[in-house]
């Protein structure tokens, strides 16, 4: 590296202007290597670029939790400036590499994990020095191979990453568990429910980080009964929750998490998503709506099948939300012949004056194409459930 290039103008300009050409290259390049090499041009460029590197770069670290990945961790959990900058670390498995690979992970003989092993005391090392590190993601994909045959695995870090939360003291802001962006549904996006460590849940520690959690996202299998309690606990361990997300992978078992949350405490939210579920009751629903009737703006509900009620009779309660300023419905139905739809709402939209549409979509159910996905976000809630029940069949 050049301490010093006399002849690229782009080392005399303000830090301000060349943090802003920066964010072009990460337009072109998702993996920033454009932007770590322009980096490397000279000194100067490398010390304009350090704030901007910072935030872009090393925001979301990634670990496999292998022996190498940690040590790189601690590595940068002891540089007292570049520390600053994560605010998240993401479990992600690696296409070609085993998860916690060079690593002795420990068991005893009912399968638990020896928490006192080097893997988790040198990653409890490192996230105690990260001083703004409060969110957590896992990415529940398994690279093609059966969870049962992984010696460590995404479900076992998510226990190390509960314990190791504990321990440190993290006030956790956020924690989210689902399949990797762009990997197939089928692709072993589960949890294993022998690997699941309930008793961390109740650890005094434990509670004591969690209760700071406001955003939470699951989007993984329920089954069996362990993993619906799992979930519920988290929520319920979460007074100060605002964003909650909740993908049931069309397990029946969405009912048992719907029905403990219906009969518990539920934060008020400011958003809730609820998609791919069986036979939800209206009524273990409904409570957990009217939970956060004063507080939630975002409401998104997508392919969901309501058992014993109606989707009008949830539109209808929906007109009592004074804060709601986003929807997103996409097919709902209550059973599997009945579909929520809006037949004449492009001719009841042609008469009314909004500046932000409804948006629509069509698809065809049962050989007939039918507006089954509306969506609206602006300052008219009211005229726009309105026209949505104006409009509103179940066939």
């Amino acid at each position: 590296m050049f301490r010093k290039n006399k002849n690229n103008t782009l080392c005399s300009m303000p830090t301000e202007l060349v943090e802003h050409i920066a964010k072009f290259l990460d337009l072109l390049d998702d993996n920033q290597s454009s932007l770590c090499n322009f980096r490397l041009t000279c000194m100067d460029l490398y010390e304009k670029m350090l704030h901007h590197f910072g935030h872009t770069v090393l925001h979301t670290v990634y670990t496999d939790f292998s022996f190498s990945n940690i040590r790189k961790l601690i590595r940068l959990s002891e540089d007292v400036y570049l520390r600053e900058f994560v605010h998240c670390l993401s479990l992600v498995q690696r296409p070609t590499k085993q998860m916690g690979n060079g690593f002795a992970w420990i068991r005893d003989t009912s399968g638990k994990l020896d928490m006192d092993s080097l893997g988790p005391q040198w990653l409890l090392r490192a996230l105690r020095l990260f001083p703004n590190c409060r969110s957590f993601v896992v990415q529940l994909n398994y690279a093609g191979e059966c969870p049962s045959r992984i010696i460590f695995g995404p479900t076992d870090g998510i226990t190390v990453l509960l314990d190791v939360i504990a321990k440190a003291g993290i006030s956790v802001k956020s924690f989210g568990a689902h399949s990797q962006p762009g990997i197939s549904s089928f692709a072993f996006s589960n949890l294993d429910p022998h690997h699941i460590d309930l008793s961390i849940l109740d650890n005094p520690a434990f509670k004591k980080a969690w209760e700071h959690v406001e955003q939470l996202e699951f989007d993984h299998n329920l089954i069996p009964e362990r993993i619906a309690e799992w979930v519920f606990r988290l929520i319920v361990h979460a007074p100060r929750l605002k964003i909650l997300e909740m993908g049931f992978d069309y397990a029946v078992q969405a009912q048992s998490v719907i029905s403990r949350l219906a009969n518990g405490p539920v934060p008020e939210l400011e958003e809730l998503t609820l998609r791919h579920a069986m036979e939800l009751k209206w009524r273990e629903l409904q409570p957990i709506l009217q939970a956060s009737r004063r507080t939630l703006r975002v409401l998104k509900l997508q392919q969901i099948q309501l058992s014993k009620g109606s989707w009008v009779d949830v539109l209808m309660t929906l007109r009592e939300f004074p804060a709601l300023e986003e929807i997103s419905l996409a097919w709902l139905s209550t059973d599997p012949a009945k579909v929520l739809n809006f037949p004449t709402i492009r001719d009841a939209l042609a008469g009314l004056t909004m500046t932000r549409p409804i948006q629509l979509g069509a698809k065809h159910c049962r050989g007939v194409r039918k507006n089954v996905m509306a969506a609206y976000q602006g300052p008219l809630m009211s005229e726009t459930l309105d026209t949505l029940l104006a409009s509103a069949r179940e066939d």
